[in-house]
């Protein structure tokens, strides 16, 4: 079984946090989202109706720019089985519903461009679960990753629906903002 655990000191807590991001009140009240967290390896957001929704690695300028130059494959040892393996199994892993995924869209595998030079073709894959609308943007869900590194670059479920964790509760949510009429500060580095 490929490896699909994240490189990430677990728990996360103030002392590995590096930064973090919560959106003014009126986005918490009308699409529920909270906002997200920093660490030295991935940024983890919890944007989608109050639930964990984005995963995006914190390094990927620098991974695309090291693999451009380091990785030269040819095409035929692309693998969609084995890059569409990796991505269920992450999805799968945070509580994403990978059958009604499976089910409600058409999946795509293609190769992403990662940098405006020439590219080793089919290292750097996207994973696709398009809803009714194709491409990225218009899909419900979708997982980009490195294949020769099994490295996670991108996991987005964009439809609530497909999150299978409970959203996050505030059973005190007036009280923590009647405390401060100061705005809120955002992108601000966590405490050390």
């Amino acid at each position: 079984m490929p490896r699909t655990e994240l490189p990430e000191e677990l728990p996360i807590v103030d002392t590995n946090l590096l930064q973090y991001h919560i959106p003014p009140y009126g986005m918490f009240r009308f699409v529920k989202a909270i906002g997200n967290v920093t660490t030295s390896n991935y940024i983890y957001s919890v944007s989608i109706d109050g639930k964990f929704s984005f995963l995006d690695s914190a390094h990927q300028l620098s991974d695309h720019l090291k693999w451009s130059k380091e990785y030269s494959w040819p095409i035929s040892q692309l693998d969609t089985n084995a890059a569409y393996q990796l991505a269920t199994q992450w999805l799968a892993a945070v509580s994403m519903d990978v059958e009604a995924l499976n089910r409600d869209c058409n999946l795509q595998i293609r190769p992403v461009m990662v940098t405006g030079e020439e590219q080793p073709p089919g290292l750097f894959l996207g994973i696709l679960f398009p809803g009714e609308r194709t491409g990225r943007k218009g899909s419900e869900a979708w997982v980009e990753l490195f294949l020769p590194t099994k490295k996670l670059e991108i996991l987005h479920v964009m439809n609530s629906k497909y999150i299978l964790r409970k959203p996050l509760q505030f059973t005190n949510l007036d009280l923590l903002l009647s405390q401060t009429n100061a705005p809120a500060e955002t992108n601000v580095p966590a405490k050390q």
